[in-house]
């Protein structure tokens, strides 16, 4: 891998990058950031179902340097996966903001679960840069999320149990995850997920089915409902 990376940054930025790659030490004594500084945020997955194995990503990436940056390199951290494009990709992102979609191809060999996908971010006109893991995201067929995180925020927690029986008996949004509000998975929002999720989390009760309340995945079962926004899972 630190061949791989090295390569990429003798083509396209040799002094400073290579530097920070393998030292990181940047001129004048400046080091770079050793923690995440870019967070990986999944728009949307796509198999192919004619050729398994390869898929079709959308991320957003959200800068969390200090800085803005004007180029960002992703490549995937996990063996025997690829990423296309696999170069640097003009990307301007300010401090604290958000990047465009980046659209990758990703190749995968038989039985992987999952693509870890790091990066590298750089900012021309003051030199500083960053790397660090993004995310690692599951490799699996249809729409992932997590099930009782019915407020797609991230967590399961009482605000998903309000959530569902507020949209429910209030006139509340609608969820942009039925599939997450549906967390005894019997293909229905309805009341018994609110009691299964306060269940749960107060007195002890089983956790919400697959995928689960703490790891992302694919509904394992048929249904009716689907998942047409949840971003969390990156």
């Amino acid at each position: 891998m630190l061949h791989r990376r090295v390569q990429r940054f003798l083509r396209l930025d040799a002094g400073l990058l290579l530097l920070a790659a393998l030292t990181g030490v940047l001129p004048g004594g400046l080091r770079a950031q050793e923690v995440p500084c870019l967070r990986l945020i999944r728009q949307s997955f796509h198999c192919d179902a004619a050729n398994p194995g390869q898929y079709a990503a959308v991320f957003q990436v959200q800068n969390q340097s200090g800085h803005p940056v004007d180029r960002l390199f992703l490549w995937a951290g996990s063996a025997g996966i690829t990423l296309s494009p696999d170069e640097w990709i003009l990307a301007p992102v300010p401090s604290g903001g958000f990047s465009g979609p980046l659209t990758l191809a990703i190749a995968a060999p038989p039985g992987a679960k999952e693509v870890c996908v790091e990066a590298s971010a750089h900012e021309s006109s003051t030199g500083s840069c960053c790397a660090g893991r993004v995310a690692c995201v599951p490799l699996a067929c249809g729409e992932v999320f997590q099930r009782g995180d019915a407020n797609t925020d991230g967590k399961v927690d009482i605000s998903d149990g309000i959530n569902i029986l507020n949209y429910l008996f209030l006139g509340g949004p609608e969820t942009t995850c039925f599939d997450a509000a549906d967390t005894t998975d019997d293909g229905l929002v309805d009341i018994s997920d609110g009691i299964r999720l306060f269940n749960y989390l107060f007195l002890g009760g089983p956790a919400p089915p697959a995928p689960g309340p703490d790891a992302c995945g694919p509904d394992p079962s048929e249904d009716g409902l689907n998942c047409g926004t949840y971003t969390r899972c990156g």
